[in-house]
């Protein structure tokens, strides 16, 4: 007899109560699981909301030292939507993909581990399927990035459209007034 079942058995005289106990333990490490997962994504998505907002701010420190030629040289759409694009960006892998990332590379170090424990022979040639995995999600990356860049032009053109017709018809409607 292991110590679990020991243990067990001393809780729970019948099926039916160690069943109650052993819905009780999942309840509770849910509810748990859940608090403090909560209490992680609080604290990181206040963490990221500061670091944002430092940036922010040296941005717009930056911005006001920069000659006006620069501003006449990049259309403000380009400007608008990548400040505001880069900054979500930013924020968004600051609070989502570093705690993805940790719990991946965390299952992953523990899969092996485990493969590894279970049979090394086949968690070997498990690992050889690596390589081409690598390469598939490099060039699979690459591609997303190519058509994330594109549409990023493409949303730039149009903020500088709607930036150009939201200032002529603020110039017009001043125009009528006087």
């Amino acid at each position: 007899n292991t110590a679990a079942i020991r243990f067990a058995s001393r809780l729970a005289k019948t099926p039916h109560a160690a069943l109650g106990w052993i819905c009780g333990a999942i309840l509770l490490i849910a509810a748990l699981d859940a608090v403090c997962c909560h209490i992680r994504d609080v604290q990181l998505a206040q963490a990221g909301q500061r670091v944002v907002g430092k940036i922010r701010q040296d941005l717009f420190d930056h911005l006001q030292t920069l000659p006006p030629s620069v501003f006449e040289q990049h259309r403000t759409g380009d400007l608008l939507s990548r400040l505001t694009g880069d900054i979500l960006m930013l924020r968004q892998m600051l609070v989502g993909a570093l705690v993805l990332a940790g719990q991946s590379l965390l299952l992953i170090v523990a899969m092996i581990a485990g493969m590894f424990w279970l049979n090394p022979l086949l968690a070997a040639l498990g690992l050889l399927s690596i390589p081409i995995t690598a390469w598939s999600a490099w060039r699979i990356s690459r591609d997303i990035r190519k058509a994330t860049h594109d549409q990023r032009e493409k949303e730039s053109l149009s903020t500088t459209i709607a930036h150009d017709v939201l200032s002529a018809a603020l110039e017009l409607a001043a125009s009528y007034r006087y």
